[in-house]
This record gives C-alpha cells, structure tokens and sequence, in this order.
C-alpha cells in the first residue's frame, strides 16, 4: 500500500489529507444507519493517509473531504443506491468503471458504467485502486 500512497501523493490533484479517526467512525455509523455495508478495514486504513483522491479522469471517495469538489463515501452511495445492491459499497470511480467491495464476499469489483458487468474482482484494496486509477 506504501507504493500506491507515494504515487497518489505525486499525483492528487490535492493534498495529502488524513481522515481522522471520529470522522471514520462517523461514516461507519451513517453507513450502517442507512443500510449500506461497512467500510472495509483495508479502505479505513487507507483512509486514515490518504481521504479521497483525484486527478483527471479518476476519484477515490473520502469522508467529508475537503476540499468540497472531493466526494463524500455517503453521499455517494446514496446517490447510486438504485444501481447497486445495499451489500455492496461504492469506493471509487473514473471515466468508464466503479469500484465496490462486496461485502458478504470481500471481493473488490470493478463495475463497467455502461452495462454493470463485473469486468475484475481482487481480494485486496491496493490491487483494485491501482486498477480504477490505470497504473
């Protein structure tokens, strides 16, 4: 996870931004209030060094990110929970794929946006946000 760390810090269109931990814990509690599955321990503790992520045509959700353009994990599951199961978290998009994390599997998936097929599973973070951000 350090390689990808390094390499978004070079690459973010914004600062290195921790999340703090009450902040995490707060979004773990939105999520299960709203029926969402959790954040996986693997994306809080990515979380915990990097909150959200963007450059060109790629973003990694964060919690109340700052600055505001960033999107907040909540507010984007909400606005797509008619597109996927409740099961399932969205983590990430960029131009042509989303990335969730299924949760009653603990797979990682990459979604095409136009027809929802499942196009790449992982079984860790890193590999899956290496893969939604083309490196």
């Amino acid at each position: 996870m350090k390689n990808l760390l390094t390499y978004l810090a070079k690459n973010n269109d914004f600062p290195l931004i921790p999340t703090q931990s009450e902040s995490i814990i707060f979004a773990q509690k939105t999520l299960k209030k709203l029926g969402f599955a959790p954040l996986p321990q693997e994306l809080a503790d990515f979380l915990h060094h990097q909150n959200g992520f963007k450059a060109e045509d790629c973003r990694i959700f964060g919690i109340f990110p700052e600055p505001n353009n960033l999107i907040d994990i909540v507010n984007a599951n909400i606005f797509y929970q008619d597109k996927f199961s409740k099961d399932q978290l969205l983590i990430a998009e960029n131009t042509f794929d989303f990335l969730l994390y299924d949760a009653p599997t603990q797979i990682y998936k990459i979604i095409d946006k136009q027809d929802f097929n499942v196009l790449e599973e992982y079984k860790t973070l890193e590999k899956a946000l290496e893969n939604i951000i083309k490196i």
